[in-house]
């Protein structure tokens, strides 16, 4: 006895991802709206975990969709689609996580710096520390 697929009628009719792939690259590219839209949930979510912000994971899983349509002839189908779209993401949500760590950094950085970073020494202060060591040497001796 068939059961009725849980995803519907046109469950059965749905091409593998291989098969848009396929499709988007014979220039069928606004099936590649079908394969965002399969996989956005769970890639939304990994990324998300490691970048550890929803607007961050935005921002990271846009550049990896970007990514995925750029190298979209590379994929030759030796792994899933979703291995290689996650792979994709993963990397470009360590990318945005790195960016992000260095931004912070720099900014700590330049707030703690800036006040050193502005003050002038004076024109005789080399002098000055000349003239003291001199002075300490002496009263040393």
């Amino acid at each position: 006895m068939d059961l009725p697929s849980p995803l519907g009628p046109l469950a059965a009719c749905a091409p593998s991802d291989e098969e848009v792939v396929r499709r988007v690259l014979a220039g069928e590219v606004a099936l590649f709206e079908l394969l965002m839209r399969r996989h956005n949930q769970r890639l939304f979510r990994t990324v998300r975990a490691l970048v550890g912000d929803d607007d961050g994971a935005e921002e990271a899983l846009h550049r990896a969709y970007v990514a995925a349509w750029r190298g979209l002839a590379q994929f030759d189908g030796r792994a899933a689609f979703a291995t290689w779209m996650t792979r994709i993401a993963l990397r470009s949500a360590g990318e945005f996580a790195r960016r992000e760590r260095r931004i912070h950094e720099i900014a700590e950085d330049s707030a703690t710096g800036i006040p050193r970073a502005l003050e002038v020494e004076a024109a005789d202060a080399t002098l000055s520390r000349k003239e003291l060591a001199a002075v300490l040497e002496q009263a040393i001796d």
